[in-house]
């Protein structure tokens, strides 16, 4: 019968490709994918997603604090090169150069230490260089060693650092770790949990496109005309950073590139050298329009920079502009056709998995999105209700008054609790007082509650016989160290004279912060960048579960992936840009200068990803990777030229340091699916769960935007009620709300208003208005200035003019002009009462180029910007008669960051401006 076929009648293949079919349909079938820290590469017969993975948490404990904690006592032919690396030079030098460090740890423990290093690494029994020695590592060739040792009866050991008697050597050790059991493992600051885990893969072309821009030199420019082309163009030397990515160790690659030459004088003008940075310096040059290719093994490196620079010296290629495009980054050693970047990444934002220093118990993520949380952190700071203890010789004790209420419910036994002090250094844990070892800091915690802290007096400033209060206390765990003051920094406070404090630095070599000294108790946070607060990690007593969110998700594309595994993903931080007073008009993001500490992110940075412009990727940042002066690693930069907008608000994403921040994502176990159902099915949940998360999004603003009329509504009323006024209608903007506010407190600071007029006549720099007022009283005034007479004044010819209160009280203008004819000041000057604080002073600029500009001057304390006024005045440097192409203010303001912005007019360059500012915050 037509249309009908019996199964007997069916051939063979027919029926295989039918039970295929019904096995594509009908059945779940996921593979299973075990990934490892770092790159792997991973084979796909088709595109498809990945499920969200299994981890396992992990704890690493550093018991060794870095070079910068102040507790190494070096030899003087050692320093510091950096937090973690030391430098021990025996050049004309006999003998043994000894650098040392006194820990205290478990007693009958076995511990592991490790370090890259080409020096001796001993582990003495005690606090003594000479004690008997436990372990030690050879001093050899320079690279990665690891010794196993185990303490005996006595729990204090000494890390020694030598050159084993050997003269005429620079020897390096870097990166110490020294881990609990027979293993070693990653080194990290302190204690430091599983933070943020990230996964990106990428299909053939394992770039993300050209680089953004990324010279290091003024010399070159760059016109970004897509992710996939630029023109370069230079007038000198240059460095300009194509490709810096993550790669497997000892692998083949190959790079390939479109290269067009703009400009064509001679054979080598315009001709560029593509090079790979630390490998075996392989290397291509251009010698005209073409594809050009460059292949490489990564040998032992993780991780490649691939740079170009012009080709030749100055004077075959003193200029030259190219255009770059296509830029492909494959596995193997042949290239293939290019093929545009085809990258996915998930990020788990603000996930912390944590575990006991074993990894017996862990927190766990799991396939479904659940984070089952074993373990919880606390930083302990001057928030916290501290009160003081006992006072014994050399030390003091400090306790919360519930730690279970000010910490949490911790488990009964205390496993995998650990305490980490502002030097990075793991204090040791006390089962009873009865173990307590002298004035070194330790704590205890019983499972009562009671939590206790032995601090030594030399670390607080506290004397012997003084308890302090529970404000100083607060000050100690916020940063600061107690001093008495006529007797100088780094006297303990006994309960005489007067109290003073200074900022911990344990990098400084006095512990402190110079030139940080205050009579007043701080109730603010140390911001010194060396410094950091207690940490505690402790066990909880139950599990709990929370849900996550992944950003993104895996995708796999047919053919070879890279995925990498890690962690310390910062996901779009809000950034703080600012500038230098009196520099170039660059525009900083993480920048490591004493005065843009602003603009530091929370955690260094190893790598910058992307920086956001209201919430929109800006490529017009430069991005730097390998810097001097970053905040870590990175930084980025901009101008007002480029498009940088002081009103915009900025966002960074990057990757943090990783052992400041966190311990390695080491094993991960995922799937994907394998057939068309189990697809379907995975699609189905990604859909269901985004209409989910959609619908709980629109409750929730709807509620918001309730709230937030209702809230208005009752502002525009209270400010109607109190006397003030409010422009336009409901709902408000909140800047008109803002205003409405600053009309009542106008209303009721004012105390009078003084308006005149006075002349300065020729050849004469200042005048003094009538009246005689208080200096502190006088905070904000306005003026007009003109030529001709006060009764058909010119005042369109404007010049800026200073003025002050003389100690007298009498009003000074000055005003800096080689017209030789009478001016006329009106003016306009409010005073007011209740004034909280007045912050004065001044700044130099001089303009890089002319027109209206932007200035923006770090104020050396917080003002809060909604209650302050600004008073700025814009004169030349040097006080005299001389000629000045007139320099015009248009507005101070107070920016969000309470940073002081001038904006103004430059008439000529090489003009040093002074701009002085006075900022007041009323009650």
């Amino acid at each position: 019968m037509i249309g009908q076929v019996t199964e007997r009648e069916l051939t063979p293949n027919l029926r295989e490709k039918l039970t295929n079919i019904e096995s594509e349909l009908t059945s779940l079938q996921l593979t299973p994918l075990a990934l490892a820290h770092g790159i792997n590469i991973v084979e796909s017969e088709t595109d498809t997603l990945t499920n969200i993975p299994y981890i396992k948490g992990r704890t690493i404990v550093n018991h060794v604090p870095l070079f910068d904690s102040g507790l190494w006592e070096k030899h003087a032919n050692a320093s510091f090169d950096s937090a973690t690396k030391m430098r021990l030079d025996s050049t004309g030098v006999s003998g043994t150069l000894v650098s040392y460090i006194f820990l205290d740890l478990k007693s009958n423990t076995t511990y592991t230490i490790s370090s890259v290093t080409s020096g001796r690494v001993m582990i003495r029994e005690g606090h003594d260089t000479n004690g008997f020695t436990l372990g030690q590592i050879q001093k050899s060739e320079l690279g990665y060693k690891t010794v196993t040792f185990h303490t005996l009866s006595e729990s204090k050991i000494t890390i020694r650092l030598d050159n084993e008697s050997i003269s005429n050597e620079v020897l390096t050790f870097e990166n110490i770790s020294l881990v609990e059991g027979a293993e070693p493992k990653e080194f990290v600051r302190g204690f430091q949990p599983i933070r943020n885990p990230m996964f990106t893969a990428h299909g053939k072309n394992i770039t993300e496109g050209i680089l953004p821009t990324s010279t290091s030199h003024s010399n070159a420019t760059v016109i970004r005309e897509s992710v996939d082309s630029i023109v370069l163009e230079w007038s000198g030397g240059f460095d300009y950073d194509v490709v810096n990515r993550n790669v497997s160790p000892n692998t083949n690659y190959v790079l390939s590139f479109n290269f067009e030459p703009l400009i064509i004088d001679d054979v080598t003008q315009s001709q560029i050298r593509a090079y790979v940075l630390n490998t075996e310096g392989e290397e291509v040059l251009t010698t005209g329009t073409g594809r050009y290719e460059l292949v490489f093994n990564s040998l032992n490196r993780n991780r490649i920079l691939i740079r170009i620079n012009r080709r030749g010296g100055i004077s075959e290629n003193p200029n030259g502009r190219v255009r770059i495009s296509n830029v492909q980054l494959e596995l193997g050693t042949e290239a293939t056709p290019f093929e545009p970047a085809k990258k996915s990444h998930m990020y788990l934002s603000d996930v912390t998995l944590a575990s006991n220093e074993d990894g017996s118990v862990y927190d766990e993520l799991r396939p479904g999105g659940d984070v089952v949380k074993r373990f919880k952190h606390k930083v302990l700071d001057g928030t916290l209700p501290w009160v003081s203890g006992t006072n014994f010789v050399g030390y003091t004790s400090v306790r919360l008054t519930d730690a279970l209420i000010s910490i949490g419910q911790a488990y009964s036994g205390l496993v995998g609790s650990f305490l980490q002090n502002f030097s990075s250094l793991i204090i040791k844990r006390l089962g009873s007082i009865s173990e307590k070892n002298g004035a070194i800091e330790e704590y205890q915690w019983t499972t009562g509650g009671t939590f206790q802290i032995f601090l030594p007096n030399a670390q607080t400033g506290w004397g012997d016989n003084y308890t302090p209060t529970a404000g100083e206390i607060k000050a100690y765990f916020n940063g600061w160290r107690m001093y008495q003051n006529e007797s100088g920094e780094g006297t303990p406070y006994n309960g005489t004279g007067i109290r003073a404090w200074n900022k911990l630095d344990p990098s400084s070599p006095s512990g402190v912060q110079v030139g940080s000294g205050t009579l007043t108790l701080p109730t603010d946070k140390n911001d010194n960048p060396n410094w950091q607060p207690y940490k505690l990690q402790y066990q909880l007593a139950h599990p709990r579960v929370e849900k996550v969110n992944p950003i993104g998700r895996i995708q796999l594309h047919e053919g070879n992936n890279h995925i990498e595994i890690g962690e310390g993903i910062v996901v779009r931080e809000k950034a703080n840009p600012a500038s230098l007073v009196g520099g170039d008009g660059t525009v900083w993001i993480n920048n490591s200068h004493a005065s843009l500490t602003k603009t530091r992110l929370n955690v260094r940075a190893f790598y910058i990803l992307d920086v956001y412009k209201n919430g929109k990727a800006d490529p017009t940042w430069t991005i730097r990777q390998l810097r001097g002066d970053a905040f870590g690693n990175a930084n980025a930069s901009s101008n007002i030229t480029r498009g940088y907008d002081p009103t915009a608000v900025y966002y960074v994403q990057y990757i943090a340091v990783p052992y400041e921040f966190s311990a390695q994502v080491t094993e991960v176990e995922t799937s994907y699916p394998a057939n068309l159902s189990s697809k379907i099915n995975q699609h189905s949940g990604l859909l269901g769960n985004i209409s989910e998360r959609v619908g709980v999004n629109e409750k929730v603003t709807s509620e918001l935007f309730t709230s937030v009329d209702s809230l208005k509504r009752g502002v525009r009323s209270r400010i109607i009620g109190k006397g003030g006024t409010v422009e336009g209608t409901h709902p408000n903007s909140n800047q008109e709300l803002l205003n409405g506010i600053e009309s009542i407190e106008m209303s009721a600071l004012m105390s009078n208003t003084l308006i005149g007029t006075t002349a300065i006549g020729a050849n004469n720099i200042n005048a003094y208005a009538s009246p005689t007022l208080t200096p502190e009283q006088i905070i904000y005034f306005t003026y007009s200035v003109g030529t001709g007479s006060l009764g058909n004044a010119n005042w369109t010819s404007r010049v800026m003019v200073e003025c002050n209160i003389t100690p007298t009280g009498a009003v000074n203008f000055s005003r800096y002009t080689a017209a030789d004819f009478p001016i006329f000041i009106a003016y306009q000057i409010f005073s007011f009462r209740n004034l909280k604080k007045v912050l004065r002073g001044s700044a130099l600029v001089s303009p890089q180029q002319t027109g209206w500009l932007p200035h923006l001057i770090t104020l050396p304390q917080n003002v809060n910007r909604l209650r302050s006024f600004v008073l700025a005045t814009l004169s030349p440097a040097e006080a005299s008669t001389r000629s000045y192409t007139a320099g015009q203010m248009y507005r101070a303001f107070l920016d969000s960051n309470t940073g002081l912005r001038v904006d103004f007019y430059a008439g000529t360059l090489n003009t040093e401006w002074k701009i002085n500012y006075q900022i007041v915050e009323f009650l």
